[in-house]
């Protein structure tokens, strides 16, 4: 008899304990979307990509336009020039991934730069609604995002509040 009371208040301690809890749910890239200052880092982002992209195009095209023409002339060619030009070509290809490499470097460079200073105020403003609003939980709502439930059945939806919240950290 005594087990069974025990259970019974150890379960109502846990209903109580689980009633207590508050989830809540955000959708943080509509908050990023509406954002100034992140469409501006995204802006600045995009214009290294898009120039970077254009010049990696340009030595692609240089590069296949003179393997074509090494190839083709490959017949006429004693064997020291054609080797010249095949390591021509390799120098050329080897340039070309390292121009990749940096590219991919200094576009991580501008997002550490521009985005992750919005991202980490986005942050700051969920933990203070969180906090304010006394949530337990908080999640991320895009069904997009690894982890996370694709179904908000429950909880509260704090985007509005969240956006508020960082919106003063933009002033």
């Amino acid at each position: 008899m005594k087990r069974v009371v025990l259970l019974a208040v150890f379960g109502l301690f846990f209903l109580v304990n689980a009633n207590a809890q508050k989830f809540g749910h955000v959708y943080s890239k509509t908050i990023l979307d509406s954002l100034p200052a992140y469409k501006t880092a995204e802006g600045e982002v995009q214009k290294l990509v898009d120039k970077g992209t254009k010049e990696l195009e340009a030595m692609q095209k240089a590069i296949e336009m003179e393997a074509r023409d090494l190839e083709l002339a490959k017949d006429t060619l004693d064997d020291f020039m054609y080797q010249r030009g095949m390591r021509d070509l390799q120098m050329q290809y080897q340039r070309f991934q390292e121009k990749q490499q940096l590219l991919e470097q200094d576009v991580q460079t501008l997002q550490v730069r521009y985005i992750e200073p919005v991202l980490k105020n986005l942050q700051k403003a969920i933990k203070a609604v969180g906090d304010r609003e006394k949530f337990t939980y908080i999640f991320e709502a895009t069904e997009t995002s690894p982890g996370v439930p694709v179904y908000v059945g429950g909880g509260t939806d704090i985007t509005k509040m969240v956006d508020a919240e960082i919106r003063t950290y933009y002033k």
